[in-house]
């Protein structure tokens, strides 16, 4: 079961709006919170997020996964990311999610991720899974970096109500999945189409890591989320959400 919940305005985030949802029925369940309208959005890292007025969705989709372990938790961050994706991929080429789970057409950022979860005695009590997506918005204020929307793309409007609830369906369904696999043991489908993915994979580009600038190439992402690396100078890391920025502008 799947359930829509919109706020025609808010001046908080939809996130802070899914955290006092009462519990859902059963652990197949999604509810999701969304508007076209968010005044005061979050990123990961504690960054803002623009979402615009009526050209963007800002959503929360909510989930009790009362059958996850904690130590687990990325499994999910990559599936339901991967779910994102899908729905990207049905709109056109090219594109990617950006390790840990950013939504990029080329190198440019088309939609923020960012999960959030409580957790009591080692198990997942509810997940709130916040995506900023741009849709129609034709210009963006300077200083973001490196938006662009669906619009910008290929040119097409489209009517928010049903990108959303094909973005729901297709996340959703990936959940679905996940839940699945994981009762059945199966860890591992669902990180290869993360790592098929994701931005950059196998090629070498320049980073900064811990403050240092480095040529490297991405390899992998371990089952806690840290992203691997091979440096070109030789020798392995492995990255932290915040150790590691990508050098785009290159």
């Amino acid at each position: 079961m799947r359930s829509l919940r919109y706020c025609s305005q808010t001046e908080t985030s939809t996130q802070d709006i899914a955290k006092n949802l009462a519990p859902l029925p059963d652990e197949t369940c999604m509810e999701t919170v969304y508007t076209f309208c968010q005044r005061q959005g979050r990123g990961q890292r504690g960054n803002a997020w623009f979402c615009g007025e009526n050209t963007n969705i800002a959503a929360t989709f909510v989930f009790d996964p009362v059958f996850l372990s904690a130590e687990h938790l990325f499994f999910l961050d990559m599936a339901l990311s991967v779910g994102v994706l899908r729905y990207a991929r049905s709109q056109g080429e090219d594109f990617f999610l950006k390790w840990p789970n950013d939504l990029y057409w080329k190198n440019k950022k088309a939609a923020g991720l960012l999960l959030e979860n409580t957790v009591v005695s080692g198990k997942v009590k509810r997940v709130c899974f916040g995506i900023g997506l741009n849709v129609n918005q034709a210009v963006f204020p300077p200083g973001l970096p490196r938006p662009v929307s669906l619009f910008q793309i290929d040119g097409k409007r489209r009517d928010l109500q049903v990108e959303i609830e094909k973005l729901a369906e297709s996340i959703h369904a990936a959940y679905g999945e996940f839940r699945r696999e994981y009762k059945d043991g199966i860890l591992q489908n669902i990180k290869a189409e993360y790592l098929e993915s994701l931005l950059f994979k196998d090629q070498w580009r320049n980073f900064v890591y811990l403050g240092n600038r480095m040529e490297a190439c991405i390899r992998n992402v371990d089952d806690n989320g840290h992203l691997e690396l091979e440096k070109r100078n030789g020798g392995n890391i492995l990255a932290g959400i915040k150790e590691l920025q990508y050098c785009f502008d290159e």
